[in-house]
């Protein structure tokens, strides 16, 4: 059984390790690795097609350029889809953003997408790549700053390194002022705040 103190002691071995929520279920990871090998690489940056087609080239002119995003699969999030890149970013570079929740649901959903490696005209191939072909649509999810302090973390399934939620039940008291502590607690339990506060 794994607890909430043991997902503290992850994040307190290095002041780069972060926690990803989705759906009861959290996700380990590095603020580092995710610079080098998630965003540092082309294939993972993705724009929205404007169209669906089968073009052996796509440009600029295709897509829409100005909001790219980014792979949660290539962070090891199976199932969620997209995150916007500039949100992304903001959890990177912001020292104190320890715990991120990937809203459970979905901001946007497009039709195709194209890869930044496609896109920029790095010589990349179209074989095997995101090129606003059909079969490549895709959930954008945001993200948001979650609260250390709220899960209880239970039954890790190893491999994917992800925990699941334990449900935990409030006995009710007839004292009057237990019950305005209890109020007073659930207040501090805040799900979740925006990136736009960084």
């Amino acid at each position: 059984m794994y607890e909430e103190q043991q997902i503290k002691k992850y994040l307190n071995e290095d002041p780069t390790n972060i926690v990803f929520a989705f759906n009861n279920k959290y996700y380990l990871s590095n603020k580092d690795l995710i610079r080098r090998h998630v965003i540092g690489e082309r294939s993972n940056i993705k724009y929205e097609c404007k169209e669906v087609g089968h073009k052996l080239s796509i440009s600029t002119s295709d897509v829409y350029i100005e909001t790219p995003m980014v792979s949660l699969y290539s962070i090891g999030i199976v199932g969620t889809g997209l995150c916007y890149y500039k949100e992304l970013l903001v959890v990177l570079n912001t020292t104190d953003i320890r715990a991120i929740e990937i809203s459970s649901s979905v901001d946007k959903h497009i039709i195709s997408m194209a890869s930044h490696a496609i896109v920029g005209n790095y010589g990349a191939s179209v074989v095997g790549a995101s090129h606003c072909q059909e079969g490549q649509d895709a959930d954008v999810r945001r993200l948001y700053v979650a609260q250390l302090s709220e899960p209880i973390l239970s039954n890790s399934s190893g491999g994917s390194r992800h925990y699941t939620k334990r449900k935990r039940y409030n006995k009710r008291k007839r004292h009057t002022k237990r019950k305005r502590h209890t109020k007073r607690h659930s207040k501090r339990r805040t799900k979740h705040m925006p990136l736009s506060k960084y």
